[in-house]
């Protein structure tokens, strides 16, 4: 999966031997037998190109030899519904699955590798942290949208049991309370048995929140401080964290159950039924903003304009189509732009390009269906800094 390392890589211009490949994938069934023949297409396609622009038989054999090893090992039902994405050039071959469902192949050579079908990955601004605690089991899983990937934890720094903070002076098993001796011996025996019963709560809550301050002052050095973090746990548990928590970006609504027997994948699709209305909401505040902007200048939706805006790190946000292309190329400075319905050799996607330097200067990019992105002009729209 794509990430903001492997983007710095790749956006690297490659002198005409860039070539991306994207081909459908799906769930199991009949038309998951076709994936590898959508993945010889694209190839084919390729090769039918590169040759077209003269390129050297031994150079097409080199860039391309990953992907179609790739493919002869590849089996129906290996990768669910999405995308392969094969980026080849010399000496670069990533190939990857992207979750995001394509209809047919998609295949473009040229100087810079094609990433728009791969960046609503990485840019629909859904980073975000799932704590999945118990009073035995801590896990800190960092995710995206499409991906998850678990923390390893030191212990010295977040404990794993609660048994693990507490002092050997204070009990370390909570007593339950039985009714029997109080049913039998009188309303004085169950007075005395439910007053002690109070006193094991309190020093069970103190202990769960002695627990919890040390997981939420460990866990602090593996997140970011701006992302969300979501409370994984039964319900009960929620409020001693929500308590003790010292993280900005607690969401106020848990992930209630039992979080031991929930894989990490599982975990972090409940949290994004959480955290997609934000999202929304976050693109609504934007449009907002951009026609406000707009009104004073500091906006503009001409990609004429936004592709050397984002080029020149003047970009703040961008807002991109994703389902509608424009070709062209941008020079190294100066505001000289070629815009194009149609690509000729040498054109790159022009959205793609804008949003790609947009992240690369720390701006924020959504590409998101053309009806979503606001302005009159062009398929994108930005917010500029100055």
């Amino acid at each position: 999966m794509l990430n903001q390392e492997m983007l710095q890589t790749l956006a690297v211009p490659r002198e005409g031997t860039a070539v991306s490949i994207y081909s459908p994938t799906h769930d199991s069934g009949n038309e998951a037998v076709g994936d590898p023949i959508w993945l010889k297409r694209g190839l084919q396609k390729a090769e039918k190109i590169m040759k077209e622009r003269q390129m050297a038989p031994e150079l097409i054999e080199r860039v391309l030899k990953p992907a179609r090893s790739f493919r002869r090992d590849m089996a129906p039902n290996d990768f669910g519904a999405g995308a392969l994405c094969c980026l080849l050039a010399d000496g670069i071959d990533e190939i990857m699955h992207s979750p995001r469902q394509i209809p047919e192949e998609l295949v473009v050579v040229g100087d810079r590798f094609h990433l728009k079908p791969l960046i609503p990955t990485l840019t629909d601004n859904a980073h975000f942290y799932v704590l999945a605690i118990s009073r035995h089991h801590v896990r800190l899983l960092q995710c995206t949208r499409y991906t998850q990937e678990t923390e390893p934890l030191s212990r010295q720094q977040v404990p794993q049991h609660i048994l693990e903070v507490i002092p050997e002076s204070e009990p370390k098993k909570s007593l339950q309370f039985h009714t029997s001796k109080a049913q039998a011996g009188g309303h004085g025996d169950h007075e005395a048995a439910f007053h002690g019963h109070e006193a094991l709560e309190r020093v069970e809550r103190h202990q769960i929140r002695r627990f919890f301050r040390e997981v939420t002052k460990g866990i602090a050095m593996y997140m970011n401080g701006r992302s969300p973090l979501i409370f994984a746990g039964v319900g009960e548990l929620f409020p001693h964290y929500r308590q003790v928590n010292t993280y900005d970006h607690l969401v106020d609504e848990p992930i209630l159950g039992n979080p031991e027997h929930l894989r990490p994948e599982e975990l972090r699709e409940q949290a994004w039924e959480i955290l997609e209305p934000r999202f929304h909401g976050r693109l609504a505040e934007i449009k907002e903003k951009f026609e406000a902007s707009l009104a004073h200048s500091k906006a503009t939706d001409d990609m004429a304009k936004v592709a050397p805006a984002a080029r020149d790190g003047r970009v703040g946000v961008l807002i991109g189509a994703v389902d509608e292309d424009c070709w062209g190329r941008v020079a190294e400075d100066g505001e000289d732009v070629v815009v194009r319905s149609n690509p000729e050799p040498g054109d790159y996607e022009l959205v793609d390009y804008a949003a790609v330097q947009t992240m690369l200067q720390g701006g924020e990019a959504f590409l998101v269906s053309a009806e979503q992105v606001p302005g009159e002009i062009g398929p994108a729209a930005a917010i500029l800094r100055y």
